[in-house]
Order: C-alpha cells, then structure tokens, then sequence
C-alpha cells in the first residue's frame, strides 16, 4: 500500500515538467489499476491517472492512460472506480471550455503554446477514446455531454473556436 503511494505521489507531482522517473510511475500506476483497483483507488490513482490524460505529450503514454480508464468502465467490477463524467469528458474540456485552465500557474507569454498543446493533447485522447465501444458508448449519451457539446462548440460565433 505505501509503495502505491509513492508511485501517486511521484506521478502526480506537477511542479515541473514529467521526467521518465514521473512517467514510469504512471505507466506502474495504470498496471496496478488493471490489476488491483482497489489498492490504486485507495491511493488516488485512478484520479492522477484521470488528470495526467492531459498532461502527456507522449501519444503512447496518453493511449495507455485513455485506454485504462477504458478497460476500468468496460468491467463491470472495476466501473464505480471511474466516475465518467469525470473521467472522459474532462478530455474535451480543451475543446468545450472557452476559458480552460489546466490548474498550472502558467506565464502570460506561454499561455497560448499551452492551450495548443492541450488542444492537440485532448485531439489524442479522443482519437484513442473513439477506437474503442466504451468510449464511444459513454461520449455519446444524449444528455448533452460529450460529443453532443463539442458539436454545439461549433455554433458560437468566436473565430479562435472554429
């Protein structure tokens, strides 16, 4: 149980940008909430495994952790670890949320370099998300969440959106 600590708190670490130890964690992590999500539930790894989708760069690591969350809400076991309107449709938040902000105290001069790489961060995920049933299943509910809302993005008259 420490040592499951330990991995969340190295990959959750956000101070700076992710080093192979912080990926390597993360990568340990997913396996651990395969195999026993209980013990990754527990430490909060399910949720840095949630807010890390947006932060790599690296479209491997970003598929392995689109593609956990997915495994997670596949199972019927494992799905009341991973809330979904948590879970997935905080990927399109980049796209759906005019003033998004990562949560990252972020310069002025970088903001726009941050929000493109989220943009295309978030493009990964949903690539990844739509490859799968699950994830088409669940990103297309009829309650307006979703892809329903990055449909509607496209009806406000803002030309940085289109």
């Amino acid at each position: 149980m420490s040592f499951a600590h330990c991995l969340v708190a190295i990959a959750a670490d956000k101070s700076q940008e992710q080093d192979r130890l912080g990926r390597a964690c993360l990568a340990t992590m997913c396996e651990l909430a395969v195999s026993n999500v209980q013990v990754a539930s527990y430490c909060g790894g399910i949720n840095t495994i949630i807010s890390s989708v947006l932060d790599s760069q690296v479209h491997r690591m970003n598929e392995c952790l689109v593609l956990t969350l997915l495994f997670l809400m596949n199972n019927p076991v494992t799905r009341c670890y991973v809330r979904p309107d948590v879970g997935l449709e905080g990927i399109l938040a980049p796209f759906t949320d005019l003033h998004y902000n990562h949560g990252i105290e972020i310069p002025d001069s970088q903001l726009r370099e941050d929000r493109e790489s989220r943009l295309q961060t978030s493009k990964m995920a949903m690539a990844t998300v739509f490859k799968t049933w699950p994830g088409i299943i669940c990103l297309c509910k009829p309650d307006g969440s979703g892809l329903q809302s990055v449909l509607q993005i496209f009806c406000l008259p803002d030309p940085l959106i289109k």
